[in-house]
């Protein structure tokens, strides 16, 4: 009923005392929504008496257990320190938290077996903020910010730069290694250009019209094969367009250039 009713569990206040450290109280914390959003802490204390334990088992002794000294000795033994005095912590908290929940869900101690069939409602309020109103969004987002920052910490960019802050540059490795674009990670040929299949090609024909106006058929050839195939096509019999197209392909794609397993930019 309790979890139905949205009650958040606090921490218990746990108190021992007596001469002997015998006794013990528990004092149990919850708390519950109101409807205008708010928490109402509700709170309930259970005791565990020792001397009122002991009277109340005194007068629970079975009739065969008063028969003989030894038969009492044995069923104080067993109903005393191996029950009673052991369990006393988490029975007194139970009955402190069940004390706690009444207040917070205005139920009686007890109930006849009439009431108990009877149907009941479990109301729970929950908190919808009008996000509607800025002044509310701003909390809510502040709210959470705040609570971002508390986890992880302030972003990098506003946390304040140590003396050994990064400036961007790899302390270990401050150059990429020889004949690997830094960018890319292709493989460069020794002009600095990227590695493709056999000797480059001398002769590169930039493209007039379409999609890649102004941009070179290597760039093209490279990264849309499939383009400059059909661009080839659309120039058969071109002396000067075709052979181009093809050396380019067979550079970068192998021999037919008829792969397309390449990553565009």
């Amino acid at each position: 009923i309790g979890k139905q009713a949205g009650i958040e569990d606090l921490s218990p206040e746990i108190v021992y005392f007596g001469d002997r450290d015998q006794n013990v109280r528990v004092t149990w914390h919850c708390r519950v929504r109101r409807p205008d959003g708010t928490f109402q802490t509700l709170s309930g204390t259970r005791e565990w008496i020792e001397e009122d334990e002991k009277a109340l088992l005194e007068a629970s002794i079975p009739e065969w257990a008063t028969k003989t000294e030894s038969a009492r000795r044995r069923w104080w033994a067993e109903n005393w320190y191996g029950r009673a005095k052991k369990f006393r912590l988490p029975v007194t908290e139970s009955k402190a938290r069940l004390r706690a929940y009444r207040q917070a869900l205005t139920l009686k101690s007890k109930y006849t077996p009439e009431e108990a069939h009877k149907p009941f409602l479990v109301v729970s309020t929950t908190c919808t903020p009008d996000t509607s109103d800025i002044r509310v969004l701003r909390m809510l987002v502040s709210g959470g910010e705040q609570a971002t920052d508390l986890l992880y910490g302030p972003p990098a960019a506003l946390a304040a730069p140590a003396d050994d802050a990064i400036d961007g540059t790899c302390k270990e490795h401050d150059e990429p290694p020889a004949g690997v674009d830094p960018e890319t990670g292709e493989l460069l040929d020794e002009e600095g250009e990227p590695e493709g299949h056999g000797p480059r090609p001398e002769t590169d024909l930039e493209i007039p019209r379409g999609n890649y106006q102004g941009r070179m058929v290597s760039e093209i050839a490279r990264t849309d094969p499939g383009y400059c195939r059909d661009l080839a096509e659309a120039t058969k019999g071109n002396p000067k367009w075709g052979p181009v197209i093809d050396e380019w392909l067979r550079y970068w794609h192998g021999e037919g250039g008829e792969s397309d397993d390449v990553i565009p930019f």
